[in-house]
This record gives C-alpha cells, structure tokens and sequence, in this order.
C-alpha cells in the first residue's frame, strides 16, 4: 500500500496507527482493500466513447453516463471521488450522477456541445464498510 494512501486513510479516520488491509481483491473492475476494523477502499476506472450534446440544466453539455462496477460491493453506500484522467481539453470535468453499493455512474461535461466521438477516462476511489 502506497504511503500517500495510508496518510489519506489517516487524515480521513483520524487514525495515526498503520493501517493494515487483511484482504485485497483486483478482478476487472478494478482493487478493493480491506480492512479489519471493516473499512473498504475500492480503486479503479471508467471509459465512455462517445458525444458529449445532452443540455445540462445549469448550463454545459454532458456525455452519457457510465457505470463503473466496485471490485467489490460495499455494505453501505460508499463516498466515491472521481479524477478526470483524460487530460485532452474537451474534457472539462467529470462528475458522479449516481451511485450504489455496487457501482457509480459517472458523466463528463464541457461548456459546449461536442459532435465529435472522443473517448474520456477517470479513475475513481470509494471509501465505505465491508463489515459492521
């Protein structure tokens, strides 16, 4: 486990001893760990290729969403937090439209519609209970 992780994990519990994951599983959806005192963090990613034209309320356009499945289900809704990797400027952001136990959905978004096909990547974090 990368030590920028564990000092996240830290920061976020308020927990200073080491934490150690007693179980890790990484299938195609992505890597969970877990924890003994029942934390679970699950990393992975999410693709969409296509156009990004449906009007967004507030102003904006915004691709179809995809759902990105968890390595594995959480017992409880997780917090999910998502990075937009796609690092091309017809992506201005990505953005959680939904979510579960067992996966999230996630739309990117721009200040104008775009017709032209382009593939956007993310990659996620979920942070919830494997256990109670």
């Amino acid at each position: 486990m990368s030590k920028d992780l564990v000092n996240l994990i830290n920061n976020a519990t308020g927990n200073n001893a080491l934490p150690v994951a007693i179980e890790t599983v990484t299938n195609s959806n992505g890597t969970a760990l877990m924890f003994a005192d029942g934390t679970m963090i699950c990393l992975g990613s999410a693709t969409f290729t296509g156009i990004r034209n449906t009007a967004i309320t507030a102003g904006g356009y915004r691709t179809n969403g995809v759902t990105a499945t968890y390595a594995k289900q959480f017992i409880e809704r997780p917090r999910t937090f998502f990075q937009d990797t796609t690092g091309i400027a017809y992506a201005d952001g990505c953005k959680i439209s939904s979510s579960s136990e067992s996966s999230v959905n996630v739309t990117w978004w721009g200040i104008n519609a775009d017709t032209t096909s382009h593939t956007y990547n993310a990659s996620y974090m979920a942070i919830g209970r494997w256990k109670n």
